[in-house]
């Protein structure tokens, strides 16, 4: 009984450490200039467009992303040469890479309109809307939601795990914090 009690606090204890170092890292992700840089260039892109522009370029990166036999993700977007193309080839490697050394499934920029306008791994989430899509019922848009209010917070919040349909049902969690401005606005 009490090795198992020590193995249950010693499970607790990892549990504790390794959210707090995904914590670190989401806040030195948070007030990165480059990230908040990559989220405003991204928006500034999908704001000049035309109407169906955007749902063109995410057509581009996932249902007619052309890495076939390999990740969506290994895509840099070659092929686009709209204003987010480009920023896409400045900005997705440097993503890509920074969700692979830190081990993450996905990283996700996010409007304040909860339109997700960057994904690294390019599931059928990217384009979505968070408030009024499909997804509005999903830990993703739970941890958008809780993020907006507490914004001048700068407060990471998580939603717990549950299936996640763009990643084939597969139980994810999402950690989110608001990009703030100089003047403490998303």
């Amino acid at each position: 009984e009490d090795s198992f009690r020590n193995m249950a606090a010693y499970s607790a204890k990892m549990v504790t450490l390794h959210f707090d170092q995904v914590r670190r890292e989401m806040e030195i992700m948070a007030d990165s200039p480059s990230i908040t840089t990559a989220l405003l260039s991204f928006k500034g892109a999908i704001d000049a467009f035309g109407p169906g522009e955007f749902e063109t370029v995410v057509k581009a990166y996932t249902s007619e992303n052309p890495a076939k036999g390999a990740p969506r993700f290994s895509y840099d977007g070659e092929g686009d040469r709209s204003r987010y193309g480009a920023l896409h080839r400045r900005q997705h490697p440097q993503l890509r890479k920074l969700k692979t050394e830190l081990g993450y499934y996905d990283i996700f920029l996010i409007s304040t309109d909860g339109t997700i306008i960057y994904t690294v791994e390019k599931e059928s989430d990217f384009g979505e809307n968070l408030l009024t899509g499909q997804l509005r019922n999903s830990g993703i848009a739970e941890a958008f939601r809780d993020a907006m209010a507490k914004a001048p917070d700068r407060t990471i919040v998580f939603s717990d795990f549950q299936p996640y349909e763009p990643s084939n049902g597969i139980p994810a969690s999402f950690l989110a914090r608001v990009l703030v401005n100089d003047a403490n606005e998303p």
